[in-house]
């Protein structure tokens, strides 16, 4: 078994194949696209033997600020996985071991990643870090007075990069966060309320009968439950999750993801806040 390398440009039908072994769910054309407008070998990494890829990670490109303000790079890891066939044989272990040696050499300070709950003790045994937890909450909906609105995406992503500079947070590209936007509004919607001097924000999507927040700095979490409630009739509960501790008796902590640092890095990395929102 050779160390990860790059695809090649004709393993593109083999990686999609893939994908929809390892996400079935993705069968519906999500895969097509995400490899039609995101795809780029240099941000994909496999282990191979001498007749298929065996297994597969996927890279988007983070930034963050580091303790003194220097803007670095981080690899967010999604769509992980190995070919039913070749399981059992550590293969996701030594990719991460490997991608801790390689990916500094392409720019990169920590990688991070957010895993199925069966894989989280993966990730543990492989040396990453746990990530502040994220704090679930299920609001009690009541009257209210504030008008939500639609956000667009030149507000969400202007409301966002502001919000994710209050709390230390990872932030994506333009082109990113617009596919992220838009994957988004095709199963809910991104509402925003108040002024133009303290406007807030709220990334919202259905999952099956919940209604789920997937990221907000709104104050009134009860007021959105209603909003959301109201807009679409979940047959479910309305979940808002939280980077920060929220002051309600039904707030429990739940898992939020890993992070392994590079070489050299400072002990800042373990703090950050890495929400892609979708994959």
């Amino acid at each position: 078994m050779t160390r990860p390398t790059h695809p090649l440009q004709g393993d593109r039908k083999e990686l999609m194949e893939l994908w929809r072994e390892l996400f079935p769910e993705d069968a519906d054309g999500w895969c097509e696209l995400y490899f039609d407008r995101m795809y780029a070998p240099e941000r994909c990494y496999v282990l191979r033997n001498k007749t298929a890829i065996e297994t597969v990670v996927h890279i988007m490109d983070g930034y963050y600020r580091d303790a003194d303000g220097t803007e670095k790079k981080l690899a967010y890891l999604f769509a992980v996985g190995t070919r039913a066939r070749f399981r059992g044989k550590n293969n996701l272990k030594r990719m991460l071991k490997h991608l801790r040696d390689l990916l500094p050499d392409e720019g990169y300070s920590c990688m991070s990643c957010i895993s199925l709950d069966e894989l989280v003790g993966l990730y543990d045994s492989a040396g990453a870090l746990r990530l502040p937890a994220m704090y679930e909450y299920e609001p009690e909906p009541v009257q209210t007075g504030s008008e939500f609105r639609l956000c667009g995406f030149d507000d969400y992503l202007r409301l966002r990069r502001r919000y994710l500079d209050e709390i230390g947070g990872v932030w994506f590209d333009e082109s990113t966060e617009r596919f992220l936007f838009e994957d988004i509004c095709a199963c809910g919607e991104v509402l925003m309320c108040g002024k133009a001097d303290d406007e807030r924000y709220a990334v919202c999507v259905k999952s099956g009968d919940d209604m789920i927040v997937l990221e907000t700095n709104m104050d009134d979490l009860d007021g959105l439950a209603a909003e959301l409630i109201r807009r679409f009739a979940p047959r479910g509960s309305v979940l808002i999750y939280s980077c920060k501790p929220m002051a309600y008796e039904k707030c429990r902590e739940i898992y939020y993801g890993h992070i392994i640092t590079c070489a050299g890095e400072d002990k800042h990395v373990r703090s950050l806040y890495v929400n892609p929102l979708t994959l």
